[in-house]
């Protein structure tokens, strides 16, 4: 798995898949902790994506320093 994997839907997706049709207690837990790094991604997201508007309008000089970023 890349280095931050469980942040892309698309990885998530992936190891779901992995688990359809495989039973045991491990199988369940991994799929729930799946459905749990799905919720806090759109969650960090949406927290991203509020942050980068707060800055844009409070300090915009801020995201033209190199490195700086919301």
């Amino acid at each position: 798995m890349p280095s931050r994997g469980l942040r892309r839907y698309k990885v998530i997706d992936e190891l779901a898949a992995r688990l359809v049709g495989v039973d045991g207690t491990v199988a369940q837990i991994a799929r729930e902790l799946l459905t749990r790094c799905r919720e806090l991604t759109v969650r960090i997201n949406q927290l991203e994506r509020d942050l980068r508007d707060l800055v844009c309008v409070l300090a915009p000089g801020l995201l033209a320093i190199p490195g700086c970023g919301s």
